[in-house]
């Protein structure tokens, strides 16, 4: 969805100061979820314009099967400013995509094995530019990044610790 806690505006004018930035493309999928986020739609449209980065950054709206659109990157962005549990984070890496991911609160830390599933970067240490190149330039393999989440979050895993800790109260 587009909203704030997305932080897509500090994504987009953090891209917009890469060297050499038209040979990268940033899909931005998602749409507002009510009036109030109308906005801030808006504002990310004039900012793409206002950093002529039309050709560069896209908004792709809503998406039934997002997963079709994510399989074909090369890389997956969370720029959230807080998460909880990211399920989309999840779902990229199942498909096999690296992920760089701003490192907030929620539980990026405990998804995001560095350099086996993808990096985390931080805007305020204004590292995104370094972590990018470098996340392009490691040779991820599809099946292990798969195997990062499936190992640690099927269903057959995932159950059981939800039954401990309902049992225990």
């Amino acid at each position: 969805r587009l909203n704030e806690v997305k932080n897509y505006h500090t994504l987009i004018k953090t891209f917009s100061k890469l060297p050499h930035r038209e040979k990268y493309h940033l899909s931005i999928l998602g749409e507002v979820q009510g009036a109030v986020e109308k906005p801030y739609e808006q504002h990310l449209h004039e900012l793409v314009s206002d950093l002529k980065l039309e050709g560069c950054v896209s908004f792709r709206g809503y998406f039934e099967n997002p997963l079709s659109l994510v399989k074909k990157a090369d890389i997956y962005v969370l720029s959230s400013i807080r998460e909880g549990f990211p399920n989309a984070l999840l779902e990229a890496l199942y498909c096999g995509i690296p992920a760089l991911v701003n490192n907030c609160p929620g539980g990026i830390n405990e998804i995001i094995l560095e350099k086996k599933n993808g990096l985390t970067f931080d805007f305020k240490k204004n590292n995104f530019e370094e972590k990018l190149n470098e996340i392009l330039s490691m040779p991820f393999d599809k099946k292990d990044i798969k195997n990062s989440v499936y190992d640690r979050y099927r269903i057959e895993k995932i159950i059981p610790k939800y039954e401990r800790v309902f049992d225990s109260l």
